[in-house]
């Protein structure tokens, strides 16, 4: 193979270098800290990861807006964290990080005085930040409110909605609203709808109350509602069980699915959407693979052809572009959020996925998600694969294996017209081969 380092150096940084953003500290976050302190500014901190998405949209088209620039660079001081890496995950911890972006204004203490999340356009960003400034709307005052001891029913509800439009945990402060509400206005048109729509778990006081408002419930509320309404509480509940290690609380989540979500392939459902979850948070890898196994035995293929590359017929099947007969697609979570493994690379592709960007440090796990990233790649040729198995192979420190695939790279790179700095790490590990594009 011929290496071309200057073109990867050209084709691959050229731009960005080019481009105008804002201006984030290189410091380290204690340094950072002590500035904000010193100079009475808040940070901004966008908390992101390397998969997310719209975090990769911010970035490119709003961080580097003008009018934003000017905005932040001159009110704030700004400092991006991947939310997986160094600090990262105490502060995950620390500040109740669940999606990304999340958007945390913080003073030189620590404390977070505004905070959002989800893709912000241009404008909304700027927007934002006023918000972040102005002590009349910093999302700060509703927690000092709720310490001091403020349990009015108008002002809960008002805390519950702040949470549940942050995606904090807002299930006691909602318990909290409905025990401080009067006893005959907790059936009421107004407060049916918050039961039906706060209510996110079936251990709280909340769903004790949504069982009794059940004809009202069933009155108020679609059937397709309905069933996305115990998804959401059958999927709650199994994060509630995952954390408590609390076996019974998912067999309870379980039992609630098959009684009240009918749809296709129930499951293929209940093995991704509550079994998986539940052993992706309780840590309990072992149990996660042997429920991945047993869905790719079921669904996709068995066992033995992922691992000794067999199952040609398969194969050729979805080459071809027929979609297979052994797993349909199926509605999940039963409103509008539809997920189809009609694609079974990508299934494999999203089992892999998981074991690595979370960090399953059990040998035996990693393995298999190679083996199920050369059965993806034996399906399909997908830039997205081949990155992922390199990574794995320079995680364990076997980069000279990722050889059989290195060929194809430079051709996918350019069929798939890849962003340069969406691949950044795959080249750098290119580079360090002196494979280069």
């Amino acid at each position: 193979m011929m290496v071309r380092l200057l073109m990867v150096c050209i084709l691959f940084t050229g731009s960005l270098c080019a481009q105008n953003k804002m201006d984030f500290s290189a410091q380290t976050w204690e340094q950072v800290l002590k500035q904000a302190k010193e100079t009475q500014k808040l940070i901004y901190l966008d908390c992101y990861t390397a998969w997310c998405g719209p975090c990769k949209m911010m970035d490119k088209s709003v961080f580097t807006n003008p009018e934003v620039i000017d905005f932040y660079d001159k009110n704030f001081l700004n400092y991006k964290m991947d939310m997986e890496k160094g600090v990262g995950p105490e502060l995950v911890e620390k500040y109740k990080v669940k999606v990304y972006p999340t958007h945390l204004f913080i003073d030189g203490d620590g404390n977070v005085i505004h905070r959002s999340i989800s893709f912000k356009n241009s404008r909304e960003f700027i927007l934002l930040g006023h918000d972040a400034m102005s002590t009349t709307t910093q999302t700060s005052s509703l927690e000092k409110m709720y310490v001091r001891g403020n349990k009015t029913p108008e002002f809960l509800i008002s805390y519950v909605q702040y949470l549940e439009e942050t995606s904090q945990d807002h299930s006691f402060a909602f318990d909290q609203y409905l025990k401080a509400v009067p006893k005959e206005e907790q059936w009421s048109e107004k407060n049916v709808k918050l039961i039906f729509k706060y209510t996110d778990n079936i251990s709280s006081y909340a769903y004790q109350i949504f069982l009794k408002t059940l004809p009202e419930i069933n009155a108020s509320f679609s059937s397709n509602d309905r069933q996305y309404k115990y998804y959401v509480l059958c999927t709650n509940s199994v994060k509630n069980a995952a954390k408590e290690k609390d076996s019974l609380l998912l067999e309870a989540s379980v039992k609630l699915y098959r009684e009240k979500i009918t749809h296709k392939n129930c499951e293929l459902a209940i093995s991704l959407e509550l079994y998986m979850r539940y052993y992706r948070i309780s840590k309990e890898y072992g149990m996660l693979n042997k429920e991945i196994w047993s869905y790719i035995d079921h669904y996709i293929t068995p066992r033995e052809n992922i691992i000794h590359g067999g199952d040609s017929e398969l194969l050729k099947e979805i080459r071809n572009g027929k979609s297979s007969k052994s797993i349909a697609g199926y509605d999940s979570k039963p409103k509008t959020v539809v997920v189809t493994y009609n694609e079974h690379a990508k299934s494999l592709f999203s089992f892999a996925k998981m074991v690595y960007y979370e960090d399953m440090e059990m040998d035996s796990i990693q393995v298999d998600a190679i083996s199920w990233l050369k059965f993806a790649i034996s399906i399909e040729d997908k830039l997205a694969y081949y990155d992922l198995l390199l990574r794995f192979y320079q995680k364990r420190n076997t980069l000279q294996l990722a050889s059989p695939y290195l060929d194809i790279l430079p051709k996918l790179v350019k069929k798939e017209k890849h962003l340069e700095e969406d691949y950044a790490e795959l080249m750098q590990i290119l580079v360090s081969l002196q494979i280069v594009i």
